[in-house]
């Protein structure tokens, strides 16, 4: 009993000396801090998604034709297509500023500055005033280097699928020192496209060919022509009240703008004046055949050749008129270059040189031949860019395409290059053309 009791003794005396040791016991217990409002539960952030994988670069070294290495992953996006670059220049200011680019219009062509202007002009659509020097050489009046000439006239063209139509009016030219005028109020002529053959002419050696000829016929027609003191005559002067007949397109082109043609008809004339007694003047009438060619050379518009030569007989209808045989005979070659636009006005020379002979007039000492050229400059206002504008500014866009798209097919027009395309690879800036 007495060892039991001991053995407990000794059991707690153990315990009360670990309390002791323990410095949590052993410091008296802090006072509890006051009580704080709970902090706000804030939400979960939302996961961000992983940013998608890169595409894999295009490879320094060139493909084989197999394609890629196959420990290139596969790309997760399909290939974008090549985006042509831009037609209209941008100068590196505007596009610094990050403005809009305006379109640039049909006919039309927009500098590194973005400024506008006009480029390709309708010459048969204008109206016009200039002036030169024209001298003559004249077998009645000798040599004339001091003539100048003024000229004025408008010109309008009508359009469909197979026909043209030209008005031209107000056209005229006065020569000065001695003065001299011709011109008209309005001229028509036209030009149509033959769908039917005319003529069918079929060879058959070696191999049978059918050749088809079109009789591409128009209609002409003339109002209130006039010509003052021709050859620098003192009193003669003619009126042509009306004139009218056809045309035959021996070639013309597809749009019906260029032509080489044979025009024929009649005009109906009245010469005015004091004459001899044995060619009072009177009204006549005079037939006429011509051969016309007006060519326009390039697309813009910056370049046309004309020329004609033709004859004319006038038959006076007046008894008192000596019955002989009257001719005019005279033809011109032009050619006209725009090479100056002011406020996108074309200003153009004019070259020609002219020639003829005529024994119609009342004076004698005034017949025979005499030859003469032209120089004169042309104002020519409300030219609107060719009908065929916005043509060409599609076959230019495709020809842009087609450099930044190697690989594609040709492109009509479009100059070829010179060595072939090498397939770019995937990924990869097209090669710069040569």
């Amino acid at each position: 009993m007495m060892r039991a009791i001991v053995r407990w003794r000794a059991v707690g005396a153990g315990l009360l000396l670990g309390l002791a040791a323990c410095p949590a016991w052993a410091q008296p217990e802090p006072s509890a801090p006051p009580p704080t409002a709970a902090p706000p539960i804030q939400p979960a952030p939302a996961e961000t998604p992983p940013p998608p994988p890169l595409l894999p670069l295009a490879p320094r070294a060139a493909q084989s034709s197999s394609g890629p290495p196959p420990d290139w992953p596969a790309a997760p996006f399909p290939p974008v297509a090549p985006v042509a670059p831009p037609t209209v220049p941008v100068s590196s200011a505007a596009a610094e500023s990050g403005a809009p680019v305006e379109e640039t219009p049909a006919g039309y062509f927009r500098d590194a500055s973005g400024r506008l202007m006009q480029t390709e002009f309708d010459m048969n659509r204008r109206f016009w005033i200039g002036g030169g020097w024209a001298p003559v050489f004249s077998q009645h009046g000798g040599r004339n280097l001091a003539r100048g000439t003024l000229e004025i006239g408008a010109r309008s063209d009508a359009v469909s699928d197979a026909w043209r139509g030209r008005f031209r009016v107000l056209e005229g030219e006065a020569m000065l020192a001695p003065l001299e005028a011709r011109g008209f109020v309005l001229r028509y002529d036209e030009s149509r496209e033959s769908a039917t053959p005319f003529l069918r002419i079929s060879t058959f050696w070696p191999a049978p060919v059918r050749h088809d000829v079109y009789l591409n016929v128009g209609f002409w027609g003339d109002v209130m022509g006039a010509e003052l003191r021709p050859r620098g005559s003192e009193d003669e002067a003619s009126l042509r009240f009306v004139g009218m007949g056809g045309t035959w397109d021996i070639w013309h082109d597809r749009e019906l703008e260029d032509y080489f043609r044979v025009r024929v008809g009649g005009a109906v004339d009245d010469r005015l004046g004091s004459f001899a007694e044995d060619d009072p003047g009177g009204v006549a009438f005079t037939p006429l055949a011509r051969l016309e060619a007006d060519v326009i050379i390039d697309r813009a518009g910056h370049h046309r050749v004309s020329g004609d030569v033709g004859i004319e007989t006038p038959v006076f209808i007046e008894q008192d008129v000596a019955r002989r045989l009257r001719r005019r005979f005279g033809g011109s070659l032009g050619y006209e270059v725009v090479f100056l636009a002011v406020n996108d006005q074309p200003i153009s020379l004019r070259l020609a040189g002219t020639g003829g002979f005529r024994d119609d007039l009342a004076r004698s000492e005034l017949h025979g031949w005499d030859v003469g050229g032209l120089a004169s400059l042309r104002i020519n206002l409300w030219a609107p860019p060719t009908e065929f504008a916005e043509a060409h500014a599609a076959a230019a866009a495709r020809a842009a395409r087609q450099v930044a798209k190697p690989g594609a097919p040709p492109v009509p027009g479009a100059a070829a290059p010179s060595t072939p395309a090498t397939p770019a690879a995937p990924g990869a800036r097209p090669a710069a053309s040569p």
